[in-house]
């Protein structure tokens, strides 16, 4: 019996073409066979296995295989045995002319016991142009330690169409292979949507305003041309102290500013004018001769005059002008002599700003 199965093993597996697509297997399938039974407790039996079975895809299905052995027990008579086995098959090939395959399930004899065993598998299976397979096995029966080999021609129900290839990315850039215009693309590459490198143009730095630089770094993108620049591009601005000081004399007992005086007067309002945040404190002074209260009210007035100047005659901002006098008690040279007191009899000023200087290019 072996040979004969092996002989049409032979035959079957000679007829069947070899598929070019891969197929949808899917569907419900039906087989009739021949399988030889070696058995512990029978002698060895043929039969013939009808399957009916349901195949999930291409890798998973499920069957129930059918069949009635006829045997005998050590010569000591016939028995009709019904063999029934349920169980699970996974294909290791999805596509192609042929796929091993193993299975595993429950089995049971009705003339021993009525248990159940599992009952293990492998097999090959090959596949024609239509919708026909043809498949070789053998199984392993754990409960009575038994053993089969079966042969089965198949038929799948339903259409034999070609299943539809999936997507591939040869080169793994993110562009199948049917859109992919440069299909050797180097891994880690970013491509266009053709697939093909692309190639990054080197960058140009521009310095638009032409101080040294660049715009992508430039806080100051507008500076002027010739400024003298910080790494951010803005023009480097130098603090500094400008002050301008007043010194003006009077005749004795006398609070009138000599038009001798009017120069240093327009320089201090010009100063201020410029400098708009400055104010001035005018302090004026008398030399010791007459009474102190007498010489503190001359000393009053004449730093009033001059505050007045400023005012009236330069056009400086009155709010931003002080006058104090401080009388005698501020001499600057002795009051022994005409020349020292010619120098007390004063008023004085002294204003002074911070400013920044913007620096340029020498």
């Amino acid at each position: 019996m072996k040979s004969r199965i092996l002989l049409a093993v032979a035959l079957i597996v000679g007829t069947f073409g070899v598929l070019a697509d891969k197929k949808d297997r899917s569907g419900f399938e039906v087989g009739l066979g021949l399988a030889q039974y070696n058995y512990n407790y029978f002698d060895e039996a043929t039969t013939g296995i009808v399957s009916f079975g349901y195949h999930y895809n291409n890798t998973w299905g499920v069957e129930l295989l059918h069949g009635r052995p006829d045997t005998e027990s050590n010569g000591t008579g016939d028995y009709d045995v019904d063999l029934g086995i349920l169980r699970g098959l996974y294909h290791l090939k999805d596509e192609g002319s042929w796929t091993p395959y193993i299975s595993a399930g429950v089995g049971a004899m009705d003339v021993i016991t009525g248990e159940t065993d599992l009952v293990v598998g492998v097999g090959l299976k090959a596949f024609d142009t239509s919708n026909l397979n043809f498949r070789v096995e053998t199984n392993y029966h754990t409960g009575d330690d038994d053993t089969s080999v079966m042969v089965m021609l198949g038929y799948r129900f339903g259409e034999s169409t070609p299943m539809k290839a999936e997507p591939k990315d040869g080169d793994m850039d993110g562009v199948m292979d049917n859109l992919d215009a440069c299909p050797k693309t180097p891994v880690g590459k970013a491509v266009d949507d053709r697939g093909c490198m692309i190639v990054e143009k080197p960058m140009v730095e521009t310095d638009t305003d032409g101080d040294g630089v660049f715009d992508k770094m430039d806080k100051c993108p507008d500076t002027t041309a010739g400024a003298l620049v910080d790494d951010m591009g803005c023009q480097k601005e130098l603090a500094k102290q400008v002050s301008v000081d007043l010194a003006i004399n009077f005749a004795t007992n006398s609070d009138v500013v000599s038009a001798d005086y009017d120069a240093q007067v327009a320089k201090v309002a010009d100063f201020m004018k410029q400098y708009a945040g400055t104010s001035v404190v005018i302090e004026g002074h008398t030399d010791s001769v007459g009474r102190a209260d007498y010489n503190q009210s001359l000393s009053e007035k004449r730093a009033a005059s001059v505050a007045a100047a400023l005012a009236n005659r330069f056009g400086v901002d009155a709010s931003r002008i002080t006058s104090v006098g401080y009388g005698e008690s501020k001499p600057v040279e002795s009051n022994e002599t005409a020349e020292g007191r010619s120098a007390n009899r004063r008023v004085v000023a002294v204003i002074s700003e911070t400013v920044s200087e913007k620096q340029w290019q020498k």
